[in-house]
């Protein structure tokens, strides 16, 4: 089984594609280490397909804290004769996690009942 489960803070605004078949969103996070709080955090590319993609595009900014599910994806690259190995997330879902945002809340369609006492 491929799945990763990741939890870090967005490092730049998100690159968001929209093709002739899907959109298409890239974010970079950085995820810290629980146990060495000294190290350096390690970054990951998030890439995002259909509704994720337009829903990272919409909500998704830098500094945002995210958590993200999806498969691992190694990617080889070579440039100039010299391969490089790239680690990307290819996400399933995204959520916002954290503290207050400035985007807008998404209503769930249920209305509050002011008349109830709790």
């Amino acid at each position: 089984m491929n799945k990763a489960i990741l939890s870090g803070n967005v490092g730049a605004e998100p690159q968001f594609k929209q093709t002739e078949k899907t959109a298409i969103c890239n974010f970079r996070i950085a995820v810290n280490d629980k146990f060495k709080k000294d190290a350096p955090p390690t970054w990951f590319t998030i890439t995002t397909f259909g509704k994720s993609a337009e829903f990272a595009n919409k909500y998704v900014k830098k500094g945002t804290k995210v958590l993200v599910e999806g498969k691992i994806q190694l990617d080889e690259v070579e440039k100039d004769g010299v391969k490089r190995l790239f680690v990307s997330v290819i996400a399933d879902n995204v959520e916002l996690i954290g503290g207050k945002t400035d985007a807008p809340a998404e209503s769930n369609g249920l209305e509050e009942d002011k008349s109830l006492p709790f």
